[in-house]
């Protein structure tokens, strides 16, 4: 065998061995990382749900939104435009409002839930309003009667 040809052996041999080793520890750093980008996911999805929740709730409640607890950084993270709780306001669908109203109150009449929005100076959906958002919803309202009593709950929620 020649010199070069030797050379060309215990160079492709050399860079070899080096390619194992970073392969090996490429390897490692990626198991390292599949369950950083998993938990990276996760976290991704929570935080657009608690975001979508807070703005949610931030046109829902208005003046009576919790701000001191919000830092101005956290507000810039939130929304990155200085809006309203009057403009989220009017992109909350009565069903979201029902929604948030019987999360935290349990079982209701429309009554109720009206008296609830009044209180927060929201303008009272009609009955039909309320119905259609039930109806379009099964999958998280439900309706008994009791009595001559409409009564309206979360489908998730025990009895």
């Amino acid at each position: 065998m020649s010199e070069r040809a030797n050379q060309a052996i215990c160079n492709i041999y050399h860079r070899t061995v080096f390619d194992i080793k970073a392969f090996a520890k490429n390897k490692r750093e990626l198991d390292g990382l599949e369950s950083s980008y998993f938990r990276y996911v996760d976290l991704a999805r929570l935080d657009l749900q608690l975001r979508n929740r807070i703005m949610r709730r931030y046109g829902l409640l208005g003046v009576h939104f919790p701000t001191e607890f919000v830092s101005p950084k956290t507000a810039k993270q939130l929304t990155p435009v200085d809006i309203s709780s009057g403009d989220v306001r009017k992109t909350v669908k009565v069903w979201e409002m029902l929604e948030e109203y019987l999360a935290a109150a349990g079982e209701s009449t429309y009554a109720q839930f009206r008296s609830f929005l009044m209180y927060l100076n929201i303008e009272e959906p009609t009955s039909q309003a309320i119905d259609s958002a039930i109806r379009t919803h099964p999958e998280i309202f439900e309706e008994r009667f009791e009595g001559r009593e409409k009564l309206v709950r979360l489908r998730n929620m025990p009895a």
